[in-house]
């Protein structure tokens, strides 16, 4: 049994270095704008620009006969271009907040990477498949240290609930409508980002 999505007002559990540095970015922009203050959260942000995990597992998927995921980590990827536009609509209505945000849905790295392959290879961005195989975080964590490197701690679950962001925009209604691709599935907005890549 999955625990609920995250909302703003729950308190935040920072794991890793790189969560407390966030954390600690929201408290020093709180204590200089107070509630002039605008704070969006994201999850799994990935794009067709730079280096994120549907650009590393294209690569890897290109030159590799089979891969590990993680399978015990549960969040929401998120696009880039769908967040970009979710901030654009909070500028133009100047709202205030901490709010939430992340595309419909959620999903484990290893679900993720197997969706990113079955789009790629329907639009043609791959020619063959892949095996993905699932692994534990503790196992990939594990062989992590074999090779010496020691890994961050993630959360095990990290969906963000984007209901408080979803009502406020919905002022403007047609700002917010369901088929608008800030408020699809995160598979229809992997689909919309591998396409501009085809």
């Amino acid at each position: 049994h999955l625990p609920r999505p995250f909302v703003e007002l729950d308190a935040p559990e920072p794991l890793s270095a790189y969560g407390t540095s966030k954390l600690l970015g929201e408290q020093k922009v709180l204590a200089v704008l107070g509630e002039d203050a605008t704070i969006v959260r994201t999850s799994w942000l990935y794009g067709q620009d730079g280096h994120n995990f549907v650009q590393t597992m294209l690569n890897l998927m290109r030159t590799q006969p089979s891969l590990q995921v993680i399978v015990d980590q549960i969040g929401c990827p998120t696009w880039s271009d769908a967040l970009a536009k979710v901030i654009w609509q909070l500028v133009m209505q100047q709202c205030s907040g901490v709010f939430h945000y992340s595309a419909q849905g959620q999903c484990s790295w290893y679900e993720f990477a197997c969706e990113i392959q079955r789009q790629a290879l329907a639009l043609n961005l791959l020619s063959q498949p892949v095996v993905i195989q699932p692994i534990t975080s503790a196992h990939y964590a594990k062989q992590a240290l074999n090779r010496g490197v020691s890994l961050a701690k993630r959360p095990s679950y990290s969906v963000l609930n984007s209901g408080k962001l979803r009502s406020t925009l919905a002022t403007n209604n047609a700002l917010s409508m369901p088929e608008q691709i800030e408020w699809q599935d995160w598979r229809q907005q992997l689909n919309c980002m591998l396409r501009r890549l085809s």
